[in-house]
């Protein structure tokens, strides 16, 4: 049982610090090529296993609460309580992480803006990677460009994806700063904020 409570409170401490990377990491902004996509994916996998071992660690302790009451009630308790703590700040621990992303990302959005201006005339309403100059440093992946039916250019900026299932994260600049409920761009993402007058920042 005493591994079990020493696996409980490493797993319950990983779970809001590989929160809080995954959700900095994959905020874009000044990507450091290897190292963000590396350390972002690290963080997603963590993030996975404490979802999986948590539950199983729950019942385990909760179970021995139950049946060793007298021996280390106190201590299995304790570590129910250092569960549910961590479990609560992960959470509001997205807040601070997407807080400094997003400084991050307006510290370097005349970079973005350059490399939309480089694909403006490169955009056809296929949708097509393209690789303007520096994109390493905003984004994982070569950003996604494509025009609307109406003539709206949408260029997609990838910050963090893994899978299975599909989860990514990325910057979005519309040129008419919207996001229609007919759009493609809507179609190809189900959440996402207004960041300014021409981006937005999603998930799918």
């Amino acid at each position: 049982m005493k591994k079990v409570l020493r696996l409980s409170v490493i797993v319950s401490l990983l779970l809001p610090i590989s929160r809080f990377g995954f959700s900095f990491f994959g905020g874009g902004g000044c990507i450091i090529p290897v190292v963000t996509p590396i350390t972002f994916y690290l963080c997603a996998l963590i993030l996975f296993c404490c979802a999986i071992l948590l539950p199983m660690l729950f019942i385990i302790i909760l179970a021995g609460v139950i049946t060793k009451w007298r021996i280390s009630a106190g201590r299995l308790i304790l570590s129910l309580i250092l569960m549910g703590v961590c479990i609560a700040a992960e959470i509001p621990i997205n807040r601070p992480a997407n807080s400094l992303a997003s400084k991050r990302f307006e510290k370097y959005l005349p970079e973005y803006d350059r490399a939309v201006k480089e694909l403006e005339n490169n955009a056809t309403f296929e949708t097509h990677y393209a690789k303007p100059s520096g994109w390493r440093r905003l984004a994982i992946l070569p950003p996604v460009i494509y025009r609307e039916r109406d003539g709206t250019l949408t260029v997609e900026f990838y910050t963090g994806g893994i899978g299975p299932p599909l989860l990514q994260t990325a910057y979005i600049y519309r040129s008419n700063g919207l996001i229609g409920p007919g759009s493609k761009t809507a179609k190809r993402w189900h959440r996402g904020s207004k960041l300014n007058e021409h981006w937005f920042r999603a998930s799918d």
